[in-house]
Order: C-alpha cells, then sequence, then structure tokens
C-alpha cells in the first residue's frame, strides 16, 4: 500500500543534502547542531561522532528502520528548531518532499511541524496558493497523522479534481470532508452523533359506526375516560386535529398524525416505554446546527451566512439533475443565487473559496 508519509530514499537524501549545503553557508555552527540534533533524537554521545558519521547512520536507519522515516522527520526537525529565524525561514521554504500524489508534498514549519500541503492555484496569491494540514509534530508519534487519514484522502481528492475542472465532484467530497470534521468536533465535545428514540407501549382505539357517527372505545391508555369529567364538562364535546402525513407503506397502512391537548393525551394514549433503540444523526444541516451551539466553537472562521449556502451544495449534490435546474436554489452569501447545474460547474473560484473555510475548521478542530 503507498504511503504518502514514506518518501523514497533519494527524496530524502536531497532534503539532507540541501540542509547540509545551506547550513554551512549561513551558521557559524553547523557542524555543533547536526550533531546535537542527531544525540537528541537517537541518543547517542554526541563527543563520540562527527557529522558525516550523523548523515551515514541517518541515511542506514532509513534504510532499515520503519516504513515512515521517523528519524528523518524528527532530526530536521530538530535542526530547524535551533536555526536562526532567518535561516529557518529561507529554508523552510525550499523543502518541499513529493508525496506522490499530483499537487501534494511535506514540508517543514518554522516551529519543526511537518505538514501535508496541496497546491490549489499555482497562479494565485501567495495566501491562497496552497492549503496546508499538520500532520506530525515531533516527536509524538502515536498522534500522527493528527488529521484522520480520510479527511487528508477527501482534502487531496478535493485539490485533485479543482486541478482538473471537475468542480461537482471536488465540491461532492469536500463536503463529506466538512461534514465528518464537524461530527468529530462535537464527539470531543462531548455531543454524541447518536441519541435515543423512544417507542411507547400501543393503545387500541375500536371503532363501530352508530348511524352516521363513529363509536370509540380506548383500550390500553393511562386514564379510563370516564375520569375526563375532572377536565371538561358531561356531555361536552372537544375536538382533535388529525391529519395524514404520508402514502401508505408495504403494509397497505397509512400514518396518521394527531395534534392533541397535553391534558387529553392521558386518555387516548400511554406514556409507558416499550422500547429504547439509538438513532443516528446524519447529513450536514444536522451537523452545522449543533456546532453553532454554544459551546461549540469549530465554526468560528465561518461566517453563519454561510450556513445556508453549505446545506443548499450537498442537498443538491446528493440529489444531482444530471442537466437543467437543481432542486433548491443554492444561496450565495451577500449576492444572488445559483440555480443550475452549470451555475455550479463554472463557479470554480468560489469552490476555491469553500475549500479554504474548510480546511480552516479542520484546522481548528484537529490542531486547535
Amino acid at each position: 500500500m503507498h504511503n504518502r508519509f514514506a518518501p523514497g530514499l533519494p527524496k530524502l537524501r536531497r532534503v539532507l543534502d540541501y540542509l547540509k549545503s545551506t547550513i554551512e553557508h549561513t551558521v557559524a555552527s553547523s557542524d555543533q547542531l547536526w550533531i546535537e540534533a542527531f544525540s537528541t533524537v537517537i541518543g547517542s554521545d554526541s563527543k563520540s561522532i562527527s557529522v558525516d558519521d550523523v548523515r551515514t547512520t541517518l541515511l542506514t536507519i532509513m534504510t532499515t528502520g520503519e516504513e515512515v522515516p521517523w528519524e528523518f522527520y524528527d532530526i530536521v526537525s530538530e535542526l530547524i528548531k535551533h536555526l536562526p529565524l532567518a535561516t529557518k525561514e529561507s529554508i523552510t521554504k525550499n523543502i518541499k518532499i513529493e508525496t506522490g500524489y499530483e499537487y501534494e508534498f511535506l514540508q517543514v514549519t518554522t516551529d519543526g511541524h511537518w505538514q501535508i500541503v496541496w497546491e490549489v492555484d499555482p497562479a494565485d496569491d501567495a495566501e491562497y496558493r496552497e492549503v496546508a494540514l499538520d500532520w506530525y509534530v515531533p516527536p509524538d508519534q502515536e498522534k500522527a497523522p493528527i488529521v484522520p487519514l480520510t479527511i487528508i484522502d477527501c482534502i487531496a481528492s478535493c485539490v485533485l479534481l479543482l486541478r482538473k475542472n471537475l468542480v461537482l465532484p471536488a465540491i461532492s467530497v469536500l463536503s463529506i470532508a466538512f461534514e465528518a470534521t464537524l461530527w468529530d468536533a462535537l464527539v470531543a465535545k462531548g455531543i454524541p452523533r447518536s441519541n435515543e428514540r423512544i417507542f411507547f407501549t400501543a393503545v387500541r382505539w375500536h371503532l363501530r359506526r352508530v348511524n352516521d357517527k363513529l363509536l370509540v372505545t380506548v383500550e390500553g391508555a393511562d386514564r379510563n375516560v370516564k375520569e375526563l369529567d375532572t377536565l371538561v364538562e358531561p356531555f361536552t364535546e372537544f375536538s382533535i386535529e388529525l391529519r395524514r402525513t404520508q402514502m401508505e407503506n408495504s403494509e397497505n397502512k397509512v400514518e396518521l398524525l394527531f395534534g392533541v391537548d397535553k391534558d387529553l393525551v392521558a386518555f387516548l394514549a400511554s406514556d409507558h416505554i416499550q422500547s429504547r433503540e439509538p438513532k443516528t444523526d446524519r447529513g450536514l444541516s444536522a451537523a452545522i446546527q449543533r456546532a453553532r451551539n454554544p459551546g461549540v466553537d469549530c465554526l468560528r472562521t465561518v461566517p453563519r451566512a454561510y450556513d445556508a449556502t453549505l446545506i443548499s451544495l450537498r442537498n443538491n449534490l446528493i440529489h444531482l439533475p444530471a442537466r437543467g435546474t437543481l432542486d433548491q436554489p443554492i444561496p450565495l452569501p451577500g449576492r444572488g443565487q445559483l440555480l443550475t447545474v452549470d451555475d455550479l460547474r463554472t463557479r470554480q473560484p468560489f469552490v476555491n473559496q469553500l475549500l479554504y473555510l474548510v480546511v480552516g475548521v479542520i484546522r481548528n478542530v484537529y490542531i486547535g
């Protein structure tokens, strides 16, 4: 199985060669930095090794150790953290390790964190040219990748599809990543995705026609109809709202919805619980609504005006007409709406903007 975090040895060797050459020309104590970084990570006595020993031993470890070259990442991180600010800023801009997926590479930040980065639009301004997510903060290997691989795969797919101008599938996988991230954030806050669905004991109503009226006898309700006198005057009529809710089901039955004054419920039904079943909430709409609750701040970087847009987008993508008019117009924050499939297909810059927003939410949830 391909592992994007396990680049081939030539790619890693080129990074080490670049670091060695650059640090030698910019830092007076470059040899000592290498030795101290190696000693911190590997645990060797810094007095007994040379810079050449460091490079040779590290290359051996990378060819005989685990698939993911953790020692390489840890040593590079240690080096970067101890360089002068101007030097580390210059070096980190030039360390880009291709992962084997198009438009995707690994890079180290000035604080020694490793990120997975995607080039969204090489022609855009620097701020919007790329999106990045932290995947490893040395030396905490147990928490890598920081962002779940499923989310990483969705973002990688979104970028790849956008670069190929396939806007509809790009926004589809982006919405999947967005919803998954929100549910993770809610669970982390102690807000479960599942709730309990309660089924109450059934009460039987026996109906008998008397001329042009129906005589109703209730069996199994919590209170006897004779006790109604405590609520209404004897022989006084009261009304119940009744409406059909759906077409008949596979059993040839139709569901009806009653609207009853709460004081009358006990004479017509039962509050005895027959069973409880877990019910899992689904859908982006439910996730967004819960994420807007007080105490949940994962959407703090997304204006509320985008909620309706994101929900409408997801609903239209699930029930996407192959051509023509969308089932429901997609409102655009601040201006107009999208009405047709082609309206959406031709709005790649808009989808790019949504990608930046969603990546910001992902960073808030998993990175903080």
